[in-house]
């Protein structure tokens, strides 16, 4: 899957429920995916955040999951992967910024955020469909 691929189906599974009113609130737009995890880190839809999101990644089925490294101030992949074995485990990608790892059919989403001391990681499960 491509970046833009990507971009739009995680718009499509975890922005498009929230209303227009309240992202434009919160300065959310398609088009500034830069943070896509702004939605979590405004709260904008239920997610786990820190230590509990850790402890839901490391237990949820990853089989088919897929991986992305997403605009770090250049440093980004131009597609997906499937999710390394060494990526199994919140502590083995916990220092790698903007980082996404989302199941097969985007039911879930692991972000893990640049700002590490700050925000994230979030892990949340797809409400909307």
């Amino acid at each position: 899957m491509t970046k833009k691929e990507f971009v739009d189906k995680f718009w499509e599974t975890f922005v498009e429920s929230i209303s227009i009113d309240i992202r434009k609130k919160y300065n959310i737009k398609k088009s500034e995916t830069k943070f896509m995890w702004d939605v979590f880190g405004a709260h904008l839809m239920p997610c786990f955040q820190g230590e509990a999101a850790k402890a839901e990644y490391d237990k949820i089925n990853k089989d088919g999951a897929i991986e992305i490294q997403y605009n770090f101030f250049g440093i980004s992949d131009s597609e997906t992967q499937p999710l390394c074995e060494s990526h199994m485990t919140a502590s083995s990608i916990e220092c790698i910024p903007e980082f996404y790892v989302v199941g097969e059919d985007f039911s879930w989403c692991f972000v893990v955020t640049h700002e590490l001391e700050l925000c994230g990681p979030y892990f949340c499960y797809r409400t909307n469909k």
